[in-house]
């Protein structure tokens, strides 16, 4: 990897960010990880990162890449890769990002099955739209606001299967994409005007993209509050039925 690549140069400038915090913040597990994956890609060797890295290799927890997961890094991992990506960096770094992302993502607590999406991987926004199956594995969440408004993730019992489709409308169009996922694989297909129909299938891991769903149903709940508020957002009442403000003033 030449020294003066853009890639060499975005793992220089993040290695010295990392660096400066963990001068102030020697624990920090965001940093400790990032750290890990990125002192073996620097150009040049950085003998303070690398004995950061070595004490955390020596003393971390057993848990770690769980704490790492209900702390959300493997989502700020997945954001520098796709980031990595879309600046058509070396793969090397895209891959180390993505890799250890990943690992976060699917690890569990002791004794919960491989896979398992519980209630806390639910954004708030969405809890009140979720079912689960008997064991606290995620059924489904579904979004309805209305045609061309419309969202759903159902999964099966048991992880590693399950359907997603989102519905959005663009000014006087609409698109529709419907996704599955099996055997370790997304199959997508996209219906719009532009559309007839095409399909994709793309290898995916199972956790992440159950969060890109979930993170998809967010955005349409946020975007397109429900129904009865955007009535009372119109008529400026809240909890009161149709008409009833106009009755009261009658009877009086």
């Amino acid at each position: 990897m030449a020294t003066t690549s853009p890639t060499a140069n975005q793992i220089r400038e993040t290695c010295a960010t990392v660096r400066e915090h963990l001068r102030a913040a020697p624990d920090d597990l965001t940093a400790l990880i990032l750290c890990e994956v990125l002192v073996d890609l620097a150009p040049t060797r950085d003998p303070e990162l690398v004995a950061h890295r070595d004490r955390f290799c020596a003393t971390r927890a057993d848990d770690w890449r769980e704490q790492g997961r209900v702390r959300g890094i493997h989502r700020v991992l997945f954001h520098l890769a796709d980031g990595a990506r879309g600046a058509r960096l070396d793969a090397a770094l895209v891959s180390a990002l993505e890799g250890r992302a990943v690992e976060l993502s699917e690890s569990r607590p002791a004794g919960v099955p491989p896979g398992h999406i519980d209630a806390s991987l639910v954004p708030a926004v969405l809890a009140a739209d979720a079912g689960f199956h008997p064991d606290g594995h995620l059924a489904q969440v579904r979004v309805d606001r209305g045609a061309g408004r419309q969202g759903q993730l159902q999964l099966g019992p048991r992880p590693g299967a399950g359907t997603f489709f989102l519905e959005r409308k663009h000014g006087e169009y609409g698109s529709r994409v419907e996704e599955r996922y099996r055997r370790g694989c997304v199959e997508t297909t996209l219906r719009s005007p532009w559309h007839d129909g095409d399909q994709d299938q793309q290898p995916a891991p199972w956790t992440r993209w159950v969060l890109a769903c979930l993170d998809r149903l967010e955005a349409l709940a946020q975007a397109t509050p429900p129904r009865r508020a955007r009535a009372a957002r119109r008529t400026g009442l809240r909890g009161q039925p149709r008409g009833g403000a106009s009755r009261s003033r009658r009877r009086r």
